[in-house]
């Protein structure tokens, strides 16, 4: 996620999640990308072994990312025109938790995360340039830790009662179909967060 203090990054996530112009477009292809990747990652490649779980250092991988901290402004983002301008992005969220979940890393979103404080990005980590210290919350040996991803889920049925009012108000088509694949995810993720 590059380097900078957790507040300014939370800042430049809430900036860019928010904004139409075209100067978004990297971002959102970065993010997806990102989401993509991890969900090749953590599917099971032997649809029928039951028992199949993800390497144990994609949940390191995961914590270590600026991820956590994207879906958390993403999801803490209330403007459902957001949600629809930034559909690709706000989709591919939504279909990165639920592959989460249903690899069996569903502890990270139940669990409260650690926070990062100050980071070189996760490549440079892996490169051996870079580093990735953690917010302390009270001392030196606490690690402080964001609400877990599921609290944040809980509140998305806010979110699709206005994105359905929205949709039967549209008559593009195309609008009206990135409409109603939010509203099946966040429908999915209630569900499925309903039987944890």
């Amino acid at each position: 996620m590059g380097s900078g203090g957790r507040a300014a990054r939370q800042e430049f996530n809430d900036l860019v999640a928010s904004r139409t112009v075209s100067s978004t477009a990297e971002w959102e292809k970065m993010i997806v990308g990102a989401m993509k990747t991890l969900e090749v990652f953590l599917r099971n490649p032997d649809e029928e072994d039951e028992n199949y779980k993800p390497h144990p250092s994609m949940k390191h991988l995961f914590l270590m990312s600026g991820l956590p901290e994207v879906m958390e402004s993403l999801l803490g983002n209330r403007n459902v025109s957001d949600w629809v301008a930034h559909s690709d992005v706000y989709c591919a969220m939504l279909s990165t938790l639920k592959c989460m979940s249903n690899s069996g890393l569903s502890d990270l979103l139940k669990d409260p995360l650690p926070v990062i404080n100050q980071s070189d990005g996760i490549g440079s980590w892996m490169r051996g340039h870079g580093k990735i210290t953690w917010e302390s919350s009270s001392g030196k040996d606490s690690i402080a830790r964001s609400p877990p991803v599921y609290e944040a889920v809980k509140g998305l049925e806010r979110h699709r009662r206005p994105l359905l009012e929205l949709a039967s108000r549209i008559k593009f088509p195309a609008t009206v179909k990135k409409i109603q694949a939010l509203c099946d995810g966040i429908l999915y993720l209630l569900l499925q967060q309903m039987m944890v």
